[in-house]
């Protein structure tokens, strides 16, 4: 344990010294750097079980969605960071720090650590599984907030210029004198890709219930699904959904989900294939109120709607409960709810409808109360894609999913939307495809490592 005191504390000095002081003088700060390596499996797997790993992944992002409104009163006191990404502002940072950004590079360098830390490392055949889970734990995990911090900062995937769009810094190892500038989008998910086809071929089959933190293999098919359906790879997604449902398929039954509980879900839910939360910015605050046209969209026989929220007494207003992190924090990893949601989306795209149907009846008979469901039956495709784009943004509700979707959504004039937000009688306009739809890069970062700004 004594290595992972002296790691941890000198990680923490480390992201201090580079977001707070120039290259030249960080560089002269830096330690040995054989004194941040572990040296046993013991010591990286305490590493990767590290909890920053597990709740602190960005949460700002759904502050700019139409999932979410809040009151003139509310938002004038909110911290900066929240009024302005609240109003697509073209500085939401105003000189203060983005934890989104600041964590996410944080974990992706303990996951650097560990994989350089491996390849020095000498294994047999008695700690070959523990070896390989741990190494496919780190691919997985660098892929999982390399996407994060994409999803936020970086352009859109938009196909026909991925290959020159800005997507992200790309960390690829622990040499911080080293400032890369941004890949292109095509780059960005290329590598995340090859981080994730290496992880599933190295992490068990079987999904560690008891620590839920711990990335798997039906984990990694999940992430590339998800990953395939952001750059519009349906087949691919499909194929990855399909993989990880053929390991792990289950769902919880909601009429066994406490509708009145502050806090309905177990941390052991059936449904989840890897825990993670957002870093908190208040999401659970009673003021946070969810879009009430979005609200009323559920049935009075959907027990989503008394699950997921609660109502405020004094405004009458919804705000967010249930969460699968089964704390007040927002659930951020991946479940598979989610995973069918995908299937049923790309069968649909593909002209599957019968698998397509199939996917999306079984997720809602397992919410809505016992005998109350009828399936939905239609013949047109466009019709059933509509039907489960509208689920996945109710099943989904504030995962970190929506604004990802709306990115993707936005480039299909059939599902493009214009958001709107109306405070003290200023109104805020995001039109569809808007540049705003990347946020802007920390200005610690700008001013450190010098790469583009994302226009706003």
């Amino acid at each position: 344990m004594k290595i992972l005191i002296k790691y941890f504390s000198i990680l923490a000095m480390i992201f201090l010294v580079s977001f707070q002081l120039s290259c030249k003088k960080y560089l002269n700060k830096i330690p040995d750097k054989r004194l941040a390596v572990p040296t046993t499996l013991q010591d990286f797997r305490q590493l990767l079980d590290n909890n920053s790993l597990i709740t602190n992944n960005p949460g700002i992002s759904d502050f700019g969605t139409d999932d979410i409104f809040l009151e003139f009163s509310f938002w004038e006191t909110r911290a900066p960071l929240i009024k302005n990404a609240y109003i697509w502002a073209k500085n939401i940072h105003e000189g203060n720090p983005n934890y989104d950004w600041r964590y996410a590079y944080e974990n992706i360098y303990i996951c650097n650590n560990v994989l350089e830390g491996l390849e020095g490392f000498t294994y047999n055949a008695h700690n070959l599984s523990e070896y390989n889970a741990i190494k496919g734990a780190a691919f997985f995990l660098r892929a999982f907030n390399h996407l994060n911090i994409q999803e936020i900062f970086g352009q859109p995937f938009r196909p026909e210029s991925a290959a020159t769009d800005l997507g992200i810094v790309l960390r690829l190892n622990t040499d911080l004198s080293q400032f890369p500038p941004r890949g292109s989008v095509k780059e960005t998910f290329d590598q995340i890709i090859v981080d994730l086809e290496k992880a599933k071929d190295l992490l068990p089959s079987q999904i560690p219930t008891q620590n839920l933190n711990r990335p798997s293999k039906p984990a990694a098919f999940a992430l590339l699904a998800r990953t395939y359906l952001i750059a519009q790879e349906y087949e691919k997604a499909l194929e990855n959904a399909d993989s990880c449902l053929s390991i792990h398929d289950s769902l919880t039954n909601y009429n066994f989900i406490s509708t009145t509980s502050t806090s309905p879900f177990r941390p052991e839910i059936n449904e989840v294939l890897f825990m993670a939360w957002q870093v908190s910015y208040g999401q659970s605050s009673a003021n946070v109120y969810i879009d009430t046209a979005l609200y009323n969209s559920y049935s009075q026989d959907d027990l989503r709607q008394q699950i997921y929220f609660s109502q405020n007494n004094v405004t009458d207003y919804y705000y967010l409960k249930g969460s699968y992190s089964s704390n007040t924090a927002a659930f951020a990893g991946l479940a598979t709810d989610e995973i069918y949601l995908i299937r049923a989306e790309c069968n649909a795209r593909l002209g599957n409808l019968p698998k397509a149907l199939e996917d999306l009846n079984y997720l809602l008979a397992h919410r809505w109360k016992t005998g109350t469901y009828t399936e939905f039956v239609t013949n047109d495709v466009e019709v059933a894609l509509t039907k489960i784009l509208e689920e996945r943004r109710k099943e989904l509700i504030w995962r970190g999913l929506r604004w990802s979707d709306l990115r993707r959504l936005n480039q299909d004039p059939r599902f493009a939307i214009t958001l709107t937000r109306n405070l003290d009688g200023k109104l805020y306009v995001l039109l569809p495809n808007d540049p705003k739809y990347a946020y802007p890069i920390p200005d610690e970062e700008i001013n450190l490592s010098g790469i583009v700004q994302n226009i706003r």
